[in-house]
């Protein structure tokens, strides 16, 4: 699949997973369902249709990660993210196979008569420098039809520390109807 700009917009399903730990205790959780704008292959809005936020005290104290979703919307699938674990999507064909362990799950024909690929995707380090995760693509078109991306003891994310903490996040970004093809529109 090759990285190119698409020019569309159109609207998704989102999910978004936040725990948050100090030491061994979480002390956080924050789950949201989401309608997604989505322009081309970034992210441009969330709007929260659902979701949950619990808290457990640490030391006689709550903590609570403020405007994650924002953080979220800044990170760009096709390309670099400094303050986001890696994806295979942004690196270059050596750069993915000297960093990711890929793995074709299923390939199967949808309703379209279009090949779909399941691939999944595991990091050859896990220190927390990258999401691993499962990515569906149209291979007939050449377009990313959904993704997951997940991360366990995270080394790099979008949010300030003020005391030793990990968090582990996962995002998932579908939409059934093959979110990425431009010639259609949804409506959620």
């Amino acid at each position: 699949m090759q990285k190119q700009s698409l020019h569309f917009e159109t609207d998704a399903k989102a999910y978004y997973e936040l725990k948050t730990f100090r030491d061994e205790q979480q002390i956080e959780l924050v789950e949201g369902y989401y309608n997604a704008a989505i322009s081309g292959y970034e992210l441009s809005g969330l709007t929260l249709k659902a979701g949950r936020l619990a808290m457990q005290p640490y030391d006689n104290r709550f903590f609570a990660s403020m405007e994650s979703s924002t953080a979220i919307t800044a990170m760009k699938l096709l390309s670099n993210n400094s303050n986001f674990p890696d994806s295979p999507l942004e690196l270059s064909k050596k750069e993915m196979r000297k960093n990711f362990d890929l793995s074709l799950d299923k390939k199967y024909v949808d309703d379209n008569a279009d090949s779909i690929y399941v691939i999944s995707y595991e990091p050859v380090d896990t220190a927390g420098m990258f999401f691993k995760g499962t990515v569906w693509i149209n291979k007939t078109n050449n377009t990313i039809l959904k993704i997951t991306l997940n991360c366990h003891h995270c080394k790099k994310y979008p949010f300030s520390a003020h005391f030793p903490w990990r968090h582990d996040f996962k995002c998932k970004f579908c939409d059934c109807q093959n979110l990425y093809n431009p010639t259609r529109s949804h409506d959620l």
